[in-house]
């Protein structure tokens, strides 16, 4: 995840009535437009601020993968605050599991230092698990200080079979990891 740079001058403005067009919500027809024009906004500014980052490293695991393995470790993920400008609170994180079907991993759950930070996902759907991390600090979520890391480890019973093939992955780290900087607020 990469830091957020952002800031600008922004205004709201219509001209005249032409520049909206009014639908009525059951029938779709066009509906007069009324009011006084031009219709414009105060100025809002958003000014330039840097937030925190994440970066992600896969580790290997210490565990070889077997058909009845209950609490395996499946993947290990370091999460590095390292070149952040600030603590990053994670709240979720979805992982994607490449090379297996449907059924076969259940009951995973991510681990921290031997004690379990998220629920336990019973099953995994489409071959994507989604781990709620609110319960695992009383700020809600885990905590990337800046400059530190973390290795969470993400632990399963396979049922089916799994072999060399299995890839467990935070495909889009925009998207599959929520978070928000504990000093600017701002969402990651």
């Amino acid at each position: 995840m990469s830091a957020t740079n952002s800031g600008s001058d922004h205004q709201f403005l219509l001209f005249d009535e032409r520049s909206l067009t009014i639908l009525g919500a059951e029938t779709g027809d066009h509906l007069p437009v009324e009011g006084d024009f031009p219709i414009q906004s105060g100025h809002m500014s958003t000014s330039n601020v840097e937030t925190g980052t994440i970066q992600i490293e896969y580790l290997p695991v210490s565990s070889t993968l077997y058909v009845g393995s209950r609490e395996a470790e499946l993947a290990r993920i370091r999460l590095s605050g390292k070149g952040s400008t600030e603590d990053v609170l994670i709240q979720s994180i979805t992982v994607t599991y490449d090379g297996i079907t449907d059924g076969d991993i259940e009951n995973t759950y991510l681990n921290l230092r031997g004690e379990r930070i998220s629920p336990i996902v019973v099953r995994t759907n489409e071959q994507k698990a989604y781990f709620d991390l609110s319960a695992s600090s009383e700020l809600g979520g885990l905590i990337i200080n800046k400059g530190h890391t973390k290795t969470i480890e993400v632990i399963g019973n396979i049922r089916g079979f799994v072999g060399s093939g299995l890839r467990v992955s935070v495909d889009d780290p925009s998207s599959d990891i929520i978070s928000i900087g504990l000093t600017t607020g701002f969402s990651h």
